[in-house]
């Protein structure tokens, strides 16, 4: 599966270069690397400035990986794929132009 908004490799800087002149609204996924319980970012042009969300990695009980956007909330609402997620907080983020990219994104395995 192609998701054009999914960046393996890509710095918070080099995230903020590739968003610098696109609309308010675009976004794109990438590999963090700062937290072992966030493996996602999303970086997003933002009214103020640039934004970067951690996502976070959920272990349920019964194993099952789940996702989340990261925050001090309790009971945030989990998806069960990063594609989910991506789908499910789209509005509320305002997450309206995926940033373009050919790499691959297998959801299989996030």
């Amino acid at each position: 599966m192609k998701a054009p908004w999914f960046f393996k490799q890509l710095s918070a800087e080099k995230a903020e270069a590739l968003l610098r002149k696109q609309p308010l609204g675009t976004f794109l996924v990438r590999l963090s690397t700062t937290r072992a319980d966030c493996p996602f970012t999303i970086s997003k042009v933002a009214k103020s400035r640039d934004k970067h969300l951690r996502v976070r990695r959920i272990v349920k009980p019964d194993g099952s990986v789940h996702y989340t956007v990261y925050s001090n909330v309790k009971n945030s609402k989990t998806y069960e794929s990063i594609t989910a997620l991506i789908e499910g907080v789209a509005n509320e983020l305002e997450l309206k132009y995926p940033c373009p990219n050919e790499e691959e994104f297998d959801n299989g395995y996030y």
